[in-house]
């Protein structure tokens, strides 16, 4: 196991190089400059500032150039200065990464409390009534799209029933709360987003875990564990469980991904100060250093859930095991 790790684990170098290299490309083929878009039209700022600013920078020379000079930084995990405000892109990331991790955190957790239940009671009651509700209500949970499914909490919860708070993370007045207080207030702030962003990923692993858990049901084991008159509970939860699980774990390893893509669109929908919103706002401006270092962080991170998907293969099911 611990081989398979380190293997999977060097194959993350190539992938983030071809990655960042297909990052910089795009950005250059993209409309804009980064010192028009950084000067504006300011007309005490003439053509050598500019000039300036691309040779500063190295926005002057050819864009392989760009990639080994920027290869040469991160060798020592300097992704540069922000073209907006001259601050390491590093130290930017540092203060927006903790905000998308506990919005991506408390959506994973809401999203395995509530599907792994409907999964299961969907497969035990197959074909029922209730099967078939759960089954409208989680296609439509599937087709919304969750920028759509956020404003609408937002108009709904946020402006009509005033019940939460529709942006930001922390508002200025909460350095006068108690500890306490303060993570309620939090809390409270982070209804809305974790719940738009859980819908898509909520909805699709539910399914998946009806399919899994009918797969099961319908194996000898399982009839052997009924006729030896175990109790139905003990014959879902404790031989049956463990082994539909297994798909929901396949599934795991891109759920990571999907909340880290989709915190581009919730972040800035909520306001909220996490890395997504961060790389959004540096694509509006051509901020050419912070895209690249929001896109390398996003790349590790998945696929660090993928090495992580195949461990838990191991520990879900004790038969797999990787020479």
């Amino acid at each position: 196991m611990l081989s398979y790790i380190i293997r999977r684990s060097l194959l993350i170098i190539p992938m983030l190089l071809g990655i960042s290299l297909i990052t910089l490309m795009i950005m250059h083929l993209a409309p804009g400059d980064p010192a028009s878009l950084r000067y504006g039209l300011n007309p005490e700022v003439g053509g050598s500032a500019r000039t300036q600013f691309r040779e500063i920078y190295g926005l002057d020379k050819p864009v392989h150039v760009q990639y080994f000079m920027w290869l040469k930084r991160m060798a020592v995990l300097d992704f540069g200065n922000s073209f907006i405000d001259d601050r390491p892109v590093i130290q930017k990331i540092g203060e927006r990464l903790p905000a998308t991790l506990l919005l991506s955190i408390a959506s994973i957790l809401l999203i395995y409390s509530i599907s792994i239940p409907i999964g299961i009671s969907s497969a035990v009651k197959a074909n029922s009534p209730y099967d078939r509700l759960m089954t409208i209500v989680v296609f439509i949970g599937y087709a919304t799209p969750s920028f759509w499914f956020a404003l609408i909490l937002i108009m709904f919860f946020g402006v009509r029933l005033e019940w939460f708070p529709i942006s930001g993370m922390r508002p200025w007045y909460v350095d006068y709360y108690p500890f306490f207080a303060s993570l309620k207030d939090l809390a409270w702030r982070m209804v809305l987003p974790v719940m738009a962003t859980s819908l898509v990923s909520l909805a699709g692993i539910s399914r998946y875990m009806r399919s899994g858990m009918l797969e099961v049901l319908r194996q000898d084991y399982i009839r052997t564990a009924r006729a030896k008159g175990l109790s139905e509970r003990r014959v879902i939860y404790r031989h049956a469980l463990k082994n539909a699980l297994l798909p929901i774990v396949t599934i795991a390893s891109m759920i990571l991904p999907s909340l880290i893509g989709g915190s581009f669109i919730i972040e800035t929908i909520f306001a909220w100060p996490g890395m997504g919103r961060l790389g959004y706002e540096a694509i509006m401006n051509h901020d050419l250093p912070t895209v690249m270092g929001v896109g390398i962080i996003s790349v590790f991170l998945t696929l660090l859930g993928l090495i992580l998907a195949d461990v838990l293969y191991a520990v879900v099911d004790p038969r797999i095991r990787y020479e």
